[in-house]
């Protein structure tokens, strides 16, 4: 998807009239003006017209062949992300008006419209979407927050998607964490809290969604680790179920 800025300007009516463009395509007027408001167009590629420069007040004029190409590109991939998870202080208890609740608002509420829109254009059962961060937190609350954790839940959605939880619950007895106080990241076999490690979903939804080799996923995307196989990622599963 690519994006242009601009502002909406006043400005005496007149022809069309060039703009700069960066290569990310954010364009900035030129000359200061009475500056308004935000709008963001957003366009599915390239176009002859902006490509040279000119800021034409259309979103319907024809792609170019390298619009084209970026148009297939991006019809399978489109990505969001939301910040402000660094609740080391101000986390809240999960009332409306507080830091996570807001949070999980915010994001929730942005999937759930972006479906209903998928829905009512027929083509929901075409769209797998995945939700991961990386910022997990410690079960322990750190006074009104919680510090940097080492594992968190993932959600994977989607009308084919066959709905369920995945994997199994980490350990959060206060005995089972370590020294941190962030649960043991396993992956030895006979162990009932086995981690689920994100890459065997990501594995999962590229072999069995875009029909990916798992060969190629193992020698390209995501190659195990090598270390013990009790605490690092040397087997991984592929065929979680999740997808047919």
């Amino acid at each position: 998807m690519v994006v242009w800025r601009s502002r909406v300007i006043s400005s005496a009516p007149g022809n069309a009239r060039p703009l700069p463009r960066s290569h990310l395509g954010i364009l900035y007027p030129r000359r200061p003006v009475q500056q308004r408001t935000i709008l963001t167009l957003v366009r599915h590629g390239e176009t002859s017209a902006n490509l040279s420069e000119v800021w034409h007040g259309s979103t319907d004029a024809p792609l170019n062949d390298r619009g084209r190409e970026q148009a297939l590109r991006v019809a399978r991939f489109l990505q969001g992300r939301q910040g402000g998870y660094d609740t080391h202080s101000d986390q809240g208890r999960g009332a409306a008006g507080e830091r996570q609740y807001d949070l999980f608002r915010e994001v929730g509420d942005a999937i759930e419209l972006f479906y209903r829109d998928m829905e009512s254009i027929g083509i929901a059962d075409d769209v797998c979407i995945v939700v991961w961060s990386e910022f997990s937190r410690r079960i322990k609350q750190n006074q009104n927050g919680t510090d940097h954790g080492t594992q968190g839940p993932m959600f994977v959605i989607g009308d084919t998607v066959n709905g369920g939880i995945y994997g199994n619950h980490p350990n959060i007895d206060p005995l089972a964490l370590d020294g941190n106080g962030n649960t043991v990241y396993s992956q030895a076999g006979g162990d009932a809290f086995r981690s689920t490690d994100f890459r065997d979903v990501y594995g999962t939804i590229l072999k069995h969604w875009l029909n990916m080799a798992e060969a190629t996923i193992l020698s390209d995307v995501l190659p195990p680790d090598a270390g013990p196989a009790a605490s690092y990622w040397t087997t991984p599963n592929f065929d979680l179920g999740l997808l047919p």
